[in-house]
């Protein structure tokens, strides 16, 4: 991760804007699609530009259970996302790593 980017990242969460919710369900996996897309658009906006978010496919609706994705600018930069299950359905938070 860079520096200015990490910086900027660091910002926003000591400010208490990197974190967030969503509902990301389809049945029994989390839409990690809808989540990338939930998670960049919030991201962007904080950050002002682009952010793309990448997380693992797959990933089983489970209370409690977490998993990582990782962000990008388009300045290149790069960072991470921890994301939590808030319960089976696949609402979910997030906060930068």
């Amino acid at each position: 991760m860079t520096t200015r980017f990490a910086v900027s990242l660091l910002a926003v969460a000591a400010l208490g804007l990197g974190g967030c919710s969503a509902e990301v369900s389809t049945g029994k996996t989390v839409n990690t699609d809808k989540a990338e897309e939930s998670i960049g658009a919030s991201l962007s906006e904080q950050l002002g530009g682009t952010v793309t978010v990448t997380c693992p496919d797959d990933v089983e609706a489970k209370k409690g259970d977490t998993f990582t994705c990782d962000a990008k600018g388009s300045d290149g930069r790069t960072g991470t996302v921890n994301v939590t299950q808030k319960d089976d359905d696949g609402n979910i938070s997030w906060k930068l790593g």
